[in-house]
């Protein structure tokens, strides 16, 4: 499972951290500097929560693998959590206020690209691999680095994050059987 790193340079110690981890395997300690945060790595289950928390983005992971094996895991959760509920279930996706960081966080920063509108589906991949792709041809509402300022056909989330490979998550989804990544958009 994955395993987080404090990032010292950037960690100020503000411990904001710590209270959120459901194992307890954050703390603080003292440093040259104030303090800053400490991970016990056998109690550390790679929930990634210290992850979002962290507004200095001083966590992060040993290897950029470790987040292809947390995509995965989140696949296989959402699709143990509807399968036998096939035909049963619409998915909608809000692609309003697109971030940079997680949704699940507590906290946000400006939108990458402007609003593009909601998408609904009986196929969560087909459905998540049209926002992608409707994300990845929008125009860039912030710098992205080596790529310009507004690139248009990029994937904004690899640029603003190098080491996550978050279309792994759509495609894994598809390898065990949770829908396909075919899609036809229709706009009504």
């Amino acid at each position: 499972h994955g395993r987080n790193v404090v990032i010292y340079p950037k960690c100020i110690g503000c411990g904001q951290c710590v209270p959120l981890c459901p194992r307890n395997a954050l703390s603080l300690e003292k440093a040259e500097k104030g303090r800053h945060a400490v991970i016990d790595k056998e109690r550390c289950i790679g929930c990634y929560e210290c992850v979002t928390a962290c507004k200095q983005g001083a966590i992060g992971v040993d290897t950029p693998n470790e987040y292809s094996d947390f995509a995965e895991r989140m696949a296989e959760y959402a699709y143990g959590a509807v399968k036998g509920k096939e035909g049963r279930i619409c998915y909608l996706n809000f692609l309003l206020n697109v971030t940079p960081q997680c949704d699940c966080a507590g906290w946000s920063e400006p939108a990458i690209v402007p609003d593009l509108g909601i998408l609904a589906s009986e196929d969560p991949v087909a459905l998540d691999t049209a926002c992608f792709e409707l994300v990845k041809e929008a125009h860039s509402l912030i710098p992205l680095g080596e790529h310009g300022a507004h690139s248009c056909g990029y994937d904004k989330f690899s640029a603003l994050h190098p080491n996550t490979r978050g279309w792994h998550q759509v495609e894994y989804a598809e390898s065990i059987g949770m829908g396909s990544r075919d899609y036809e958009l229709i706009t009504v």
